[in-house]
């Protein structure tokens, strides 16, 4: 499967294999995020409207998937 995000960045999302539905979940997930993060210089405000969530949902599901600032190049929340 393919997906698009905004100006031109395409995520392939790796082939299921046999295993724990869940951890494979999560992994897309995390790739999804991070890809999303980078294609907005790490802007969490802007990289949550993209994704259709709010910046708290954002920084919760960052949290859960061990995606800090420093995970993402030059990535910063802007407004605290």
């Amino acid at each position: 499967m393919t997906i698009r995000f905004g100006e031109g960045l395409i995520e392939t999302v790796p082939p299921a294999t046999p295993g724990n539905l869940s951890e494979y979940l999560q992994e897309c997930e995390h790739g999804y995020i991070r890809r999303a993060l980078e294609s907005r210089g790490g802007h969490i405000t802007e990289t949550a409207g993209d994704l259709g969530i709010s910046r708290k949902n954002l920084w919760e599901k960052m949290k859960k998937l061990a995606l800090s600032g420093g995970s993402v190049t030059g990535a910063h929340s802007r407004g605290g």
